[in-house]
């Protein structure tokens, strides 16, 4: 018994459906790469606008203490060493502790 083979056949329809198919999974993959790049710039904008959101909170709080006198006092005795009239300002040393 003599196995006998075939040629095979060059094959238009084979060789336009391989085609076919690897057209979409590159489309596929090009969809699944952008739609990564944009999930993680969401991300990146998503925490950028929650650090925002929290200076403006922060700047909304220091701009309701300003309003406040008592406030301004403590900030002017602290930061510019005001003193009222009639009180004597302790400056103290501030020296190193070395002898």
């Amino acid at each position: 018994m003599e196995w006998k083979r075939k040629k095979k056949q060059f094959s238009w329809f084979r060789l336009g459906l391989l085609s076919l198919i690897g057209y979409f999974v590159y489309i596929c993959i090009g969809q699944q790469y952008q739609l990564y790049t944009t999930n993680r710039e969401a991300g990146v904008v998503q925490r950028q606008l929650e650090q925002m959101q929290q200076t403006h909170q922060e700047l909304a709080d220091e701009r309701e203490r300003l309003n406040d006198t008592k406030y301004i006092e403590k900030l002017a005795r602290e930061q510019m060493g005001l003193v009222k009239a009639g009180e004597v300002p302790f400056i103290s040393g501030g020296g190193t502790g070395k002898k």
